[in-house]
């Protein structure tokens, strides 16, 4: 099957979307799946000038006035096949009336979905763990776009996405006839650039993204038991950074056990004492400094750095800092400092505004404007 990373998987989804294919998204547990698609119908709703609907975080009542005026809607519905039963898809036979053929109470998303005004994403996500059962029921929605005898709007796009058996998942072959109705594609796991780029736009923890950039092989790490239920992988990642974004350095490394283990916590803990080791006060009052501190080949030191300069800008935000962590950082490979001004920019309310402020005010800052703007984009 066709390998792609995040940005590709973005334009194949567009291409689908134009096409109205259903698209099958294999991969990794905890690589971006699920997001990707959830971003993707976001930005889709806004460019067709709907209004965004989770199917799952509404009520009841929000739920039903999409049915009154389906026109004004971009839904999107995620639905985890492993949790259902076939009569959560299908609905239930209405006995209540007597005739000689069954008619059935289908559920209000079905009832949604086959309005031929409203458009959006039925998303199957962990499809191949659902038992043969729901799959089966699965089959009318995705192989025939109907349900109950009633069509799936023409603006409504089927997405599966699940793990392979690889990855350790308790996995249903799925059936050939099912397998061939979609398009296939396998997500891979994040490089460490995407990774930093993705940490940078969602305020991930500028320790963990600095740790992550020197040991890119934690970003994703397949335990080698099953006895081990916590291992890094980029959605765990995330959940560390919200534990952790309070504590300072000697609690985080404790905590971050709970969500990566133990293993990969101790290497983040080693990385956490080169701060230390960095002697910070010195450098500020005399930034040439920094290259005589941290020889070229020390990449660690250097996100270390990278890291304590981010600590030193959101202690105390100001045009003025962001022109001493320039003089820091230009001394070494452009990289650093990009990524440090990207941290500043993404994680923090006034970093862009400091940023321009700098910019415009250090003369020597603002030759450097055409590259800046080009890495921040």
């Amino acid at each position: 099957m066709l390998e792609v990373r995040h940005k590709e998987l973005e334009k194949i989804l567009r291409q689908v979307w134009e096409a109205r294919l259903p698209l099958y998204i294999w991969g990794s547990p905890g690589i971006g799946k699920s997001q990707t698609v959830r971003e993707f119908a976001e930005r889709l709703a806004k460019e067709r000038g709907r209004q965004f609907f989770d199917w799952t975080k509404s009520t009841e009542e929000e739920k039903k006035a999409v049915l009154k005026n389906p026109e004004k809607y971009f839904i999107f519905r995620d639905i985890r096949l492993s949790e259902y039963d076939p009569s959560d898809l299908r609905g239930l036979p209405n006995f209540e009336k007597e005739t000689s053929f069954v008619i059935w109470k289908s559920p209000l998303w079905i009832e949604v979905i086959t309005n031929p005004k409203i458009e959006g994403v039925v998303f199957f996500d962990e499809m191949n763990l659902a038992p043969p059962a729901v799959l089966k029921s699965a089959y009318e929605i995705i192989l025939d776009r109907s349900v109950n005898d009633k069509k799936i709007s023409d603006g409504i796009l089927i997405i599966g996405a699940g793990n392979r058996s690889t990855d350790g998942a308790q996995v249903t072959i799925m059936p050939r006839p099912l397998q061939n109705r979609f398009l296939h594609v396998v997500l891979k796991i994040p490089t460490a650039e995407e990774f930093s780029q993705y940490a940078t736009q969602r305020g991930i923890d500028p320790r963990i993204t600095a740790f992550l950039l020197a040991r890119p092989s934690f970003i994703f790490k397949m335990p080698e038991s099953e006895e081990e239920a916590s291992f890094p992988t980029p959605r765990q990642w995330e959940f560390a950074s919200k534990l952790i974004k309070k504590l300072p350095d000697d609690e985080a490394g404790r905590y971050i056990a709970l969500a990566v283990g133990e293993a990969v916590a101790f290497e983040f803990n080693a990385f956490l004492r080169l701060k230390r080791k960095i002697d910070f006060k010195q450098i500020l009052e005399n930034p040439k400094k920094a290259s005589e501190v941290i020889k070229e080949d020390d990449i660690d030191l250097k996100y270390a750095l990278v890291s304590l300069c981010y600590d030193y800008y959101r202690s105390k935000p100001s045009p003025e800092r962001i022109k001493k962590i320039v003089d820091i950082m230009e001394q070494f490979d452009k990289e650093f400092l990009m990524l440090t001004l990207r941290m500043i920019v993404s994680g923090e309310k006034r970093g862009l505004e400091d940023l321009d402020k700098a910019l415009t005010k250090y003369p020597h800052l603002s030759e450097m404007a055409r590259v800046l703007n080009k890495y921040l984009e």
